[in-house]
């Protein structure tokens, strides 16, 4: 046994999370169980502290990962923070579920705190610093435990025009060991909320490799197809991804784009298309299930990623490009957020201006028209996911933060 595999069994973290999957969407996963899988394939003992959810189990062991679920909201059914995609999207679908934020929290730490004491992890890893850093400061405050917090983009974004937040962000850094953002972008914004502390190691949420060929069977490519997976919410941009479509329909004659996820702008898109006459060329699919997603991707010419900022908010990432690339998909990202940390303009992507119909139609039309163009940037993407996205060397850098964090503790 070499030193880094017997540093790995001696580590029991504690993840701390907002958005985890609840039964019977297993199948769907989420980044987070994935993330817990994948150390736990590591040698990385790993227990799951998330918000319990209607008609799921308050704890389970499943595939070896202990998962305790804390209520907050009597009865049950009245729980609607859990799953999904995050606090966010919740409060914001429904601001009146933001006033359950406060038995949440509350619940969260008690957990936290119940559970340091039973499971005795020598890690905490909250996701999202508001409000889960709290429970991991709370944590390191009384138990002394490393805390290491992870920062997804919202939580900074929200936070930089907010005074309360910031104040409560910079709280927490003090009860913090160790802070992951998952692009440069969001390490930036977070800089400017607490300067003088890191720096930050910046390490995005990973992504299995491998092809996505839809359900049991390869799938040709169809010709013309373009794809935008996400919300269908403003700062995703798909109203800029609509209004190009005129151009790239008029020089592409097969061209369709396929809009896969839902959200408040389906209506105004939907009229947008109409308006643009283009009801023959846009199809909303709404949300699909994960066997359905890799047939879109398996099928698409090109993926499109037509993010925007608004209200100070924009992509921290983009997750969806990388599962594009490893689907062997070209992508066309804007040149905003965290997208720039995945797409290499001209070498494995496109990048184009945000919120430029023109630009993104031009970008579209480009791939489509040229060939070998769209074959090196398939190519080129598929070997950026493996070389640099890959859950195997993602789960590496975040347990090397935990070996560290654990050497300047002295708790290993």
């Amino acid at each position: 046994m070499n030193e880094k595999t017997g540093d790995r069994k001696n580590i029991r973290v504690l993840i701390i999370t907002s958005s985890f999957p609840c039964p019977p969407l297993w199948m769907d996963g989420g980044f987070i169980w994935t993330k817990a899988v994948t150390l736990l394939k590591k040698g990385i003992s790993v227990i799951v502290l998330c918000p319990h959810g209607y008609k799921a189990p308050l704890s389970e062991d499943r595939d070896g990962i202990i998962i305790h679920r804390f209520p907050y909201l009597f009865p049950f059914r009245a729980e609607k923070l859990s799953g999904g995609r995050g606090l966010y999207h919740a409060t914001r679908k429904n601001p009146v579920t933001a006033l359950a934020l406060v038995p949440y929290t509350l619940s969260c730490i008690a957990h936290a705190i119940l559970l340091t004491k039973k499971y005795q992890p020598n890690i905490i890893h909250t996701h999202w610093i508001i409000p889960n850093g709290l429970a991991g400061a709370c944590v390191n405050l009384i138990f002394k435990t490393p805390h290491v917090t992870s920062i997804h983009g919202t939580d900074v974004t929200i936070s930089s025009d907010n005074p309360v937040l910031s104040m409560m962000i910079r709280i927490i850094s003090r009860f913090t060991t160790s802070i992951t953002t998952n692009s440069s972008f969001t390490g930036k914004k977070l800089s400017a909320i607490i300067p003088g502390y890191g720096p930050f190691a910046t390490i995005p949420m990973g992504i299995y490799c491998e092809p996505c060929t839809g359900p049991g069977k390869e799938v040709a490519r169809e010709t013309g197809l373009i794809l935008f997976v996400g919300r269908l919410i403003d700062l995703k941009g798909v109203n800029i991804l609509v209004s190009s479509m005129k151009k790239v329909r008029d020089k592409v004659r097969n061209a369709r784009l396929v809009i896969v996820g839902d959200g408040p702008e389906r209506k105004s898109l939907a009229d947008r298309v109409k308006e643009l006459g283009l009801e023959d060329s846009v199809t909303f699919t709404g949300q699909v299930s994960g066997m359905e997603l890799k047939d879109y991707y398996s099928r698409a010419s090109v993926f499109v990623l037509p993010s925007i900022t608004v209200n100070n908010q924009t992509e921290g990432l983009g997750v969806v490009l990388l599962e594009a690339m490893a689907s062997g998909v070209p992508v066309i990202g804007s040149n905003t957020g965290g997208i720039p940390d995945i797409i290499e303009d001209g070498v494995n992507g496109l990048l184009v201006q945000p919120g430029d119909p023109k630009a993104l139609a031009d970008a579209i039309i480009r791939i489509f028209e040229d060939r070998d163009l769209a074959d090196r940037l398939r190519e080129a993407g598929l070997e950026t996911v493996k070389g640099r996205f890959s859950w195997d060397k993602i789960s590496d850098q975040f347990i090397e933060v935990y070996r560290e964090v654990l050497h300047e503790s002295n708790k290993v």
